[in-house]
């Protein structure tokens, strides 16, 4: 086998004998077009270096403690002033507190996302 083969591109015969030149037609299925194919033999080295970084991703819980103090008492407290009061006065007022821990409670604990890159070589 030759390190040069000629070949139909439509059909992928291969061309031999006058087929090849330029202007035949390929026998098979009157096609001009032509495909070379070239063998070549080589070697390649490569040389260099290779890095990554790797990311990882920490989740942390903050407390803010006097933020959680005042929840947890306005929950606890709120239906004691509810049963104590039993009026309209008790019902604002135990709703004006559930507005204030609604209001506060995000923040009493909050979660923290970090992110560490570390170059590996």
């Amino acid at each position: 086998m030759s390190d040069h083969t000629i070949k139909c591109a439509d059909c992928e015969k291969e061309l031999v004998g006058e087929h090849q030149e330029h202007g035949a037609p390929c026998p098979s299925c009157g096609s001009l077009r032509k495909a070379h194919y070239v063998k070549v033999k080589g070697k390649v080295s490569v040389k260099g270096k290779v890095s990554a970084e790797v990311q990882s991703l920490k989740t942390t819980y903050e407390k803010n403690t006097s933020l959680l103090i005042i929840v947890i008492l306005i929950t606890i407290v709120s239906p004691i002033i509810g049963f104590i009061i039993a009026s309209w006065i008790g019902l604002v007022i135990g709703i004006t507190l559930s507005i204030v821990s609604f209001i506060i409670s995000p923040h009493a604990i909050s979660k923290v996302k970090s992110i560490y890159t570390k170059k590996v070589m």
